[in-house]
This record gives C-alpha cells, sequence and structure tokens, in this order.
C-alpha cells in the first residue's frame, strides 16, 4: 500500500512540475537565477513506512525526468517528516550514485527547529542547550547534502568539523543564493557579467556588493 501511494505522489510530482518548467519557458525566466523549492516523494503520515533509499530514488526520478539543469539547486521541505527522516531522505539522495546536476539541499522548518524549541522551551536557562541541540540539527543536514550524514542524534558534529567554521560555512552558503537571487533582479546587467567567475567563487559576489 505504502508503495502504490508513493508512486502516485511521484506521479503527481512529475506533472506539477512539467507544467511549472512549460510555464517558466513560456515566459522566458532566466532558470539560472532560480531555486525549487519541493516536496519528496513520499507515501503520506497514514501510509506504511519506506526506506530513505526508496525515498531517495523516487524523488531524484521524478527530478530527472522533469527538471531542467539550468536550475542550480533544489531546497526540499520537510512536509511533517520527523527531523530524522527529513535528514536521512535528504542524505539517501544524495548517496545516489547518478547524475544530479542541481545542488539538492534543505528548507526545512520544523524539521530543523522542532528539537531546538522543545530544548528551550522559553526558558533563559535553557538557551545553550538550545543552541547545541540547533547546531546538531544544522550539522546532520549540511552532512545529509555531502551525503555523509552517520545517522542518529549523537553523530552530529561526528565529523570533526568546529562548530565556529561549520555555522560560517552555513551563514555564507545562504548569503551566497540571497544576494545571487537579489543582484539577478536588481542589477540583471552586471549580474550577467560577473556570472561566470562568480558561481564558482561567492566571495566576489559578497565583496562587489558590500
Amino acid at each position: 500500500m505504502g508503495l502504490m501511494i508513493l508512486k502516485k505522489c511521484a506521479t503527481v510530482t512529475e506533472i506539477v512540475l512539467a507544467a511549472v518548467y512549460k510555464a517558466l519557458n513560456d515566459h522566458h525566466v532566466l532558470l539560472e537565477g532560480t531555486l525549487l523549492k519541493l516536496n519528496m516523494v513520499t507515501p503520506g503520515s497514514d501510509s506504511p513506512k519506506v526506506s530513505p533509499q526508496v525515498i531517495a530514488e523516487y524523488t531524484v526520478a521524478a527530478l530527472r525526468r522533469t527538471v531542467p539543469p539550468a536550475v542550480p539547486g533544489i531546497v526540499f521541505l520537510s512536509g511533517g517528516q520527523s527531523e530524522e527522516e527529513a535528514t536521512l531522505n535528504l542524505d539517501g539522495m544524495n548517496k545516489l550514485d547518478l547524475l544530479k546536476p542541481w545542488k539538492l539541499s534543505f528548507s526545512f522548518g520544523r524539521a530543523l527547529q522542532q528539537s531546538t524549541l522543545k530544548t528551550w522551551a522559553g526558558k533563559k536557562e535553557n538557551v545553550a542547550k538550545a543552541q547545541e541541540a540547533f547546531l546538531l540539527r544544522c550539522k546532520a543536514n549540511s552532512d545529509a547534502t555531502l551525503g555523509k550524514y552517520c545517522g542518529g542524534s549523537d553523530c552530529g558534529l561526528a565529523s570533526g568539523v568546529t562548530s565556529t567554521k561549520h555555522l560560517c560555512l552555513l551563514r555564507v552558503s545562504l548569503i551566497y543564493w540571497v544576494v545571487r537571487d537579489y543582484i539577478d533582479y536588481n542589477y540583471k546587467d552586471l549580474y550577467y557579467s560577473y556570472y561566470n567567475y562568480s558561481v564558482t567563487n561567492p566571495a566576489t559576489i559578497l565583496i562587489f556588493i558590500l
């Protein structure tokens, strides 16, 4: 039953994405200046569970059939999944040995913040513990974007990356995408001139703006 619903979700996702990119093409949208914020292909909360590998395979297959390689990145919503489920599924996608011309990352809300908010509970004395919990989730999802998540709540900092360095990388990554979209919208001519170099050197855009 779970696999049947998963296949239905994959079919609907492909239909919607095909229509979206047909419309974007009709309106001459510059795909290199966009990100796709998307659901994962899952069987639904009331259906039997399937493995992260199966979800990864169906999700990536749907993307390969519909999303142009000009799109630089796809960021996933957690869609009601638990923190661990969402991270494992993202990790599974990035572990697949298939051509994926876009960066597969995350735009989680609850799946990034739930344990942090629960730890904090609105109390000042819990702030440090809440920050630590948030760092663990950030690190887990960062590892998942590389296909290197080890699984479980205790492995968050297992790769040996320092907390400060990790948070700086997350911030630079986020600023890069925000600034890139801003330049594309407001300074198209300048953006096109710097595009080929700046996509491989985000610091170029940041320095140029500042």
